[in-house]
């Protein structure tokens, strides 16, 4: 084999070595970006469900602690009080549908702390062996009902959102008072008869531990020297434990 080639040969081998290096380095930028974009992703999807949790829980809390629901003696708040509630409740469970779409597409960036306690909380809203009394199934919502509403809460485009509360108030009527006219009715009852829902104390609970489970950045929750929940308020509120009758201690 003359000089020539041999030459030639090698430059080709130096040539194809230096393809395979950049591709393989190409390869890993890509999968990196690719990581970064799903990272991304999820700590949105994870913050606006947080978001979602941080509403409700602090209306629970209001409702359980604060006697919220004393504005439905007031005429002219009684219906921003009653809808302003059913829409935390609603927006609740459109992120957490939205949220749950996105695992089951990306498997692979599932939490389990995170769909445990989801699967907790959606446990007690259908659960009919809490708060049973005159109506076994007070304040009770069915999954197939969280679903539904879930769905009709989500607004559709190119990054799934959930509906604003000006939509909501729009279209309560055509789209979400079917799912929502017993447990408004419910929510009445509990403030007629002036106790506290198991329920919703339960709900309580769950919330304050499914928002320090979100929090992974550690910049929401803020905890005390022995690991108690300091802020926000509702959820150190909600680390009052029930007592047997099922009320706050």
């Amino acid at each position: 084999m003359n000089a020539a080639v041999v030459v030639a040969l090698i430059a080709a081998l130096g040539s194809l070595a230096v393809t395979l290096v950049k591709a393989a380095i190409d390869a890993r930028a890509k999968k990196r970006e690719r990581l970064l974009v799903e990272q991304a992703e999820l700590r949105r999807y994870r913050k606006m469900l947080l978001s979602a949790v941080d509403d409700l829980g602090n209306r629970i809390n209001n409702i359980r602690n604060q006697d919220f629901l004393l504005y439905l003696n007031a005429v002219d708040r009684r219906d921003l009080a009653l809808s302003s509630t059913l829409f935390r409740f609603g927006q609740y469970f459109g992120w957490t549908d939205i949220y749950r779409e996105y695992l089951r597409l990306n498997p692979a960036r599932d939490t389990n702390m995170v769909s445990g306690t989801l699967i907790q909380i959606t446990i007690v809203f259908a659960s009919d062996e809490i708060d049973q009394g005159e109506s076994f199934d007070e304040l009770m919502l069915w999954r197939e009902e969280q679903d539904a509403i879930g769905h009709l809460m989500r607004q559709e485009g190119e990054v799934p959102a959930c509906v604003s509360f000006d939509t909501f108030i729009d279209k309560y009527e055509t789209r979400y008072f079917r799912w929502f006219q017993k447990f408004a009715d419910h929510l009445e009852s509990v403030f007629a008869h002036g106790k506290d829902s198991v329920r919703l104390a339960k709900v309580h609970q769950l919330l304050a531990k499914l928002i320090v489970e979100l929090d992974d950045e550690k910049t929401f929750v803020e905890f005390g020297d022995h690991g108690e929940i300091l802020r926000p308020n509702w959820a150190r509120r909600s680390q009052y434990s029930l007592s047997d009758s099922g009320r706050p201690y």
